[in-house]
């Protein structure tokens, strides 16, 4: 179950974040999902930010923690992608993409960044 699958609505919000340590040789970009109730953040680095990463991680996450009810993130091209739509149909999920001009919408995984 969902970190916070006892309480009603369990949602699980994602967004990206960047590493831009000048010690490290490449740029790291990870995946972070938050969840809504409890704000317990779940990390992986990404190899690519390609959907089909993104969607390979998600996996992972939803293995370890069980498969909300809902998933938010913002419009970026690796959420909006044909694989993610079949992703949430196979799994059972929402997905809900918030508005780029609006991004107070997806605010639990925009202040964990």
């Amino acid at each position: 179950m969902w970190l916070g699958s006892n309480i009603q609505g369990q949602c699980c919000r994602l967004d990206f974040t960047f590493s831009n340590d000048v010690t490290i040789p490449r740029r790291s970009t990870y995946l972070l999902a938050v969840d809504n109730y409890l704000s317990y953040v779940e990390i992986a680095e990404l190899d690519t930010v390609a959907s089909s990463d993104v969607i390979n991680h998600l996996k992972l996450i939803f293995t370890k923690h069980g498969i909300p009810e809902t998933v938010v993130s913002d419009n970026g091209s690796q959420y909006a992608a044909q694989e993610v739509v079949k992703l949430a149909e196979h799994q059972g999920f929402k997905h809900v993409i918030g508005s780029p001009q609006y991004p107070q919408s997806n605010g639990k995984a925009e202040r964990a960044v």
